[in-house]
């Protein structure tokens, strides 16, 4: 679809200044299988954080928002039980209300502001590929074996989020709502993925020890 309007554009039958594939889901470009974090995994992107990354890792991983939207959230728009969207943010052009999760909670208590922006960073991607390299460990005289460092996936976090969520949720337009995404959307891509135990153990992940 992307080279249709880009040859439309070219031939002038389109005008150059307008995006026409704004707001259309192109998550998945053809039908391989999306990839997900488990929640060891996860525990190992924590712990390899640093501080000024995990608001957003948080953010992702427990209430699903794209990178798109999460580079433009501010901390105003971060309440007490729920983060919005306003239209203009949101990818789909459309307001969307998402909960927070008491796992969630928790990880941004710590970080939260007033106002100003959620992430710190210009270039996400590198912070992203530099993190998942960074939990690769050694190891220990214990027996303790070394770690590999992890692969990043492509929109792992969020894709993770709604597979885990679903599968709690069993409901894809709850999911849907929460995402930003079609029910048809959730309902033929992260249905019946993972077991319930899974998803329960994603959303118990808390900062242990909490931030100092």
């Amino acid at each position: 679809m992307k080279t249709l309007f880009r040859f439309a554009q070219a031939k002038r039958y389109f005008p150059k200044d307008i995006n026409a594939m704004e707001g259309i889901e192109n998550e998945f470009e053809d039908d391989s299988e999306i990839e997900i974090f488990t929640p060891e995994e996860l525990r190992r992107l924590f712990a390899s954080a640093r501080a000024e990354l995990i608001p957003y890792l948080a953010i992702a991983a427990f209430a699903g928002l794209r990178a798109a939207e999460l580079v433009r959230l501010d901390w105003s728009d971060v309440k007490a039980d729920y983060i919005e969207l306003k239209k203009g943010k949101a990818k789909t052009r459309s307001r969307r209300l998402i909960p927070i999760q008491p796992n969630l909670a928790a990880w941004l208590a710590h970080y939260r502001q007033k106002s100003g922006p959620v992430t710190q960073f210009a270039n996400m991607s590198k912070q992203l590929l530099w993190l998942a390299e960074n939990t690769a460990a050694e190891g220990k005289e214990d027996g303790t074996p070394a770690k590999p460092a992890l692969t990043w996936k492509h929109n792992g976090l969020r894709h993770s989020f709604i597979t885990y969520r679903m599968a709690i949720a069993n409901d894809e337009n709850i999911v849907a709502s929460e995402s930003g995404n079609s029910p048809d959307m959730i309902y033929r891509h992260y249905r019946q993925l993972i077991t319930p135990e899974q998803a329960k153990a994603w959303f118990s992940i808390v900062p242990t020890p909490a931030p100092a």
